[in-house]
């Protein structure tokens, strides 16, 4: 009898954790939509906040480079390792915020889901864009650098390319907080 009574809470257990799988039953399109903006939003404001430590790591990299010790931005744990795991983590973020907010463009949810989601992919994709450029804009300078050429690091860092760089950086990440700014404002007014 306990045996039957087992196997009978075993199969209604199965039972109710396959009905979220099962298409029109249990959680709805609009629910999954949903928990998967959540997901996303949730990589999202990492990924905002990993970017800050990717700046700061920057900052400190051009300022141990041009400080006392510039060899130490080489060590282990010192700024060139610090700007590389900040700058892995936030594609690594980004991308995954872009999958969970694709996923909401799969579902049969509210179309202010799906405006959300499209808003926050174009945040994400933008974003991939800047961390892409910020990482060619570094290796160039990270192979000045390591010719060890004073006068020739001097003038990279001083130079058009350098400066250029850096200025559309700025456009590129104000953008990105224009258009996050606008998905934020839509999310919360269509109460989502």
């Amino acid at each position: 009898m306990a045996r039957k009574v087992s196997l009978l809470m075993l199969s209604a257990v199965l039972a109710l954790s396959l009905i979220s799988f099962v298409p029109g039953c249990g959680q709805g399109d609009t629910g999954r939509a949903g928990a998967y903006i959540d997901a996303g939003d949730d990589y999202a404001d990492k990924m905002e906040s990993e970017g800050k430590n990717l700046e700061t790591a920057l900052t400190g990299f051009f300022e141990t480079l041009i400080g006392s010790d510039p060899e130490s931005v080489g060590e282990a744990g010192g700024p060139l390792d610090k700007y590389w795991s900040a700058l892995y983590v936030s594609i690594w973020l980004a991308e995954h915020a872009e999958v969970e907010y694709g996923s909401v463009l799969k579902l049969n949810g509210s179309e202010e889901q799906k405006r959300y989601a499209g808003m926050m992919i174009e945040v994400t994709e933008k974003t991939l864009a800047l961390l892409d450029f910020i990482k060619l804009w570094f290796m160039n300078a990270l192979d000045v650098i390591t010719t060890k050429n004073p006068t020739r690091i001097r003038e990279h860092l001083t130079g058009d390319e350098f400066v250029s760089g850096q200025k559309h950086m700025e456009v590129m990440r104000d953008r990105i907080d224009e258009l996050a700014t606008q998905a934020i404002d839509y999310k919360k007014a269509k109460n989502l």
